[in-house]
């Protein structure tokens, strides 16, 4: 597995690096040498207890599947009502948009179409719905309703079979050459 940067995570922004992996490998880290550059930076290690702790404590990781479930539905939903093949697809926690080819639109210009239409609604994501523990209910509302009119473009875009009169024309042109 490549560089995921546990690290930065467990200790909430402050510099640490992770040493992770299998237990056979892990069993045999005493064999070798290997130095670390901060080994007696405690700070670090300071952020990283706190971190966890809260994490544990208060089922974070539990309360960001259960938004990303919210709105895994809602969004389903609202794709239902405007007739358009999309979900939010991906870990409950880390969920992104995720649409199929509409007659002859391709999904990356209604991916791209629908991410332009988030902003606008102040809704801002690259695809990607990254979800936070402080996010409350009325947050996750106005994601929804920003998605509910923002499909609504999309859906006027798949009626005129081409995304052309509704996304940004330096977007356009960057997809079409």
């Amino acid at each position: 597995m490549g560089n995921v940067g546990y690290g930065k995570s467990v200790a909430n922004g402050m510099p640490l690096s992770v040493l992770a992996g299998k237990t056979k490998w892990m069993e045999r880290l005493g064999l070798i040498n290997y130095g670390m550059t901060f080994e007696g930076e405690a700070v670090s290690i300071a952020a990283t207890e706190a971190t966890i702790s809260e994490i544990l404590e208060k089922d974070v990781c539990g309360a960001l599947a259960e938004k990303g479930r919210t709105l895994k539905r809602a969004y389903g939903d609202i794709a239902r009502t405007h007739n358009v093949n999309t979900a939010i697809a991906g870990p409950d926690a880390r969920p992104h948009l995720h649409f199929e080819d509409h007659g002859g639109i391709l999904e990356r210009e209604l991916r791209w179409l629908m991410i332009q239409e988030l902003a606008r609604e102040r809704v801002l994501s690259l695809g990607t719905l990254n979800l936070c523990y402080s996010h409350s209910r009325e947050d996750l509302d106005k994601v929804i309703m920003g998605c509910d009119r923002a499909m609504r473009v999309v859906r006027k875009a798949v009626d005129q079979g081409s995304v052309k009169a509704f996304l940004d024309s330096r977007v356009y042109r960057n997809m079409h050459g």
